[in-house]
């Protein structure tokens, strides 16, 4: 009886101690005073990645948009971004499976797909018009994952030619009367998902008055490639018309724009036109310049008809002048982004100015040696190997030289134009603000970076081959020059 007793005190004891230390390790307790600490710090530190395992989500949002037969042997699959408690999207991966016939379980065999930060993929290979389900994975940076549902896709027939679609983002940005019988037209860049932006083509569609239209042979004014902007001449006074733009692709599919109205200006609202005025609004007696020029300043000089008394730039200072954009006087300068769109009068960075009267677009200098290609140091000798323009004498072919940095201008397609070239001597004359005396003689506030210092012009001096014409803008004179001294350039665009 007392043997029997002890072994059930044995084992009361054994549940007792087994239950303490059920206890004990639950709640992470640890020992006696002094006792060594670290396996109750172990055992916190597995809780909390356990806790942290346990708080993060798979991603969620996961969804196939669009998958697309392309060809015989190819699908395009689109999908949004997938959202995740934990990871952001751009680190979220992405897995594409696809399977012939009905519903698969994925594995390793039926990936045909994977990248991070991707919205789309193409998958190739495929067999002629055949059933094929997809699946989208989204793989958090914890590796949790979330499988979408599937989407059916059958490739073409291989009689089946691609599909193409037409152009999109084809907009006007702006349509301006310039004169009374002339307009501005501006649009965005278009694109295409198989024609290369320079193989676009755009027409300029105009009808007279203000109302929606269809894009007809009879409504096409303009047919151009490789430009956001051009000019339309030849319209009538004082006249509503409607515009449109219609982009083609290389496979013939089009795309217009939306119908934007404008008015050709009245006769008398044009003072001088297509001539760039002096810059010169103030006027003087024989003793005195005044900043006004009316008659109680001017008395008996008032009637000489001075500079300032007439033009563009005396309406300006009258208030008179109406502007497509800005500059001093009567000069109206509009400001251009590094793809040749139109930005506000008061953007702070811009790589081109347009002339809205004489439709010339300008490159701006840069003053900053990380973009040492335009930099306002840079000088260059003359050199020009068409026989058509280079007045029979090609110049001197140095290291830095007019042709080379042409080329490289129009490599770069700066403000999106690839046909930029040297200015005649009477078309940089045309930018010469005379009025200015203290920086180079231009708007400076537009045209940034210009030294007071002799540009080359592209007019070779008619009885000195070997010279050409250059532009000095400290004092605003003319000089000529030998081909082989080294000026800076200001390149410019448009009609010539």
């Amino acid at each position: 009886m007392l043997a029997n007793f002890d072994k059930q005190a044995s084992k009361a004891k054994i549940k007792k101690i087994f239950l303490l230390s059920s206890i004990c390790l639950l709640t992470a307790c640890g020992g006696g005073g002094g006792g060594d600490s670290s396996p109750s710090t172990n055992n916190n530190t597995n809780n909390n990645n356990n806790n942290n395992s346990e708080l993060n989500q798979a991603p969620t949002n996961v969804a196939i948009k669009k998958a697309t037969a392309t060809s015989s042997s190819e699908v395009q699959i689109e999908w949004d971004s997938a959202s995740d408690d934990k990871t952001i999207a751009t680190d979220l991966s992405y897995e594409i499976h696809l399977s012939e016939g009905g519903d698969f379980t994925v594995s390793d065999s039926t990936r045909k797909f994977s990248g991070k930060n991707v919205l789309n993929a193409a998958i190739t290979g495929l067999k002629a018009q055949t059933a094929y389900q997809v699946k989208l994975i989204a793989i958090d940076s914890q590796g949790l994952k979330t499988i979408s549902s599937a989407k059916t896709v059958t490739t073409l027939n291989e009689s089946t030619p691609p599909i193409n679609q037409a152009p999109t983002n084809v907009s006007l940005a702006k349509v301006t009367a310039l004169t009374t019988t002339s307009l501005s037209i501006e649009w965005a860049a278009a694109k295409d998902d198989s024609t290369l932006p320079e193989k676009l083509v755009y027409e300029v569609h105009i009808t007279e008055g203000k109302a929606d239209f269809q894009p007809s042979l009879t409504t096409l004014k303009k047919t151009l490639s490789n430009t956001l902007s051009t000019q339309l001449d030849e319209l009538k006074v004082q006249t509503d018309y409607s515009v449109k733009l219609l982009v083609k692709d290389e496979q013939g599919l089009s795309t217009s724009s939306q119908v934007l109205f404008v008015t050709t200006l009245k006769a008398d609202s044009v003072a001088v036109d297509k001539i760039n005025d002096t810059g010169i609004t103030i006027c003087a007696n024989d003793n005195t310049i005044f900043s006004q020029c009316n008659v109680t300043n001017l008395g008996g000089w008032f009637n000489w008809q001075q500079d300032g008394q007439i033009g563009r730039d005396a309406l300006a200072a009258q208030k008179q002048l109406k502007k497509i954009g800005i500059g001093v006087a009567g000069f109206d300068f509009s400001k251009l982004g590094i793809k040749g769109e139109l930005l506000l009068d008061n953007a702070t960075i811009w790589s081109c100015v347009k002339d809205n009267l004489t439709g010339l677009i300008w490159e701006v200098k840069t003053n900053d040696k990380a973009k040492a290609l335009r930099d306002t140091q840079n000088t260059y000798s003359w050199y020009n190997t068409d026989a058509t323009s280079n007045g029979g004498f090609v110049g001197k072919q140095q290291s830095n030289n007019t042709l080379d940095y042409t080329n490289k201008v129009n490599q770069s397609a700066l403000c999106g134009f690839s046909d930029w070239r040297l200015p005649s001597r009477q078309e940089l004359e045309s930018i010469l603000d005379y009025g200015q005396t203290t920086l180079a003689t231009v708007d400076n506030n537009l045209f940034l970076n210009m030294q007071r210092k002799s540009y080359w012009t592209s007019t070779t001096v008619a009885v000195s081959l070997a010279s050409a014409w250059a532009i000095n803008f400290a004092d605003a004179s003319d000089g000529q020059h030998s081909k082989s001294n080294m000026f800076p350039v200001l390149l410019v665009r448009g009609g010539q």
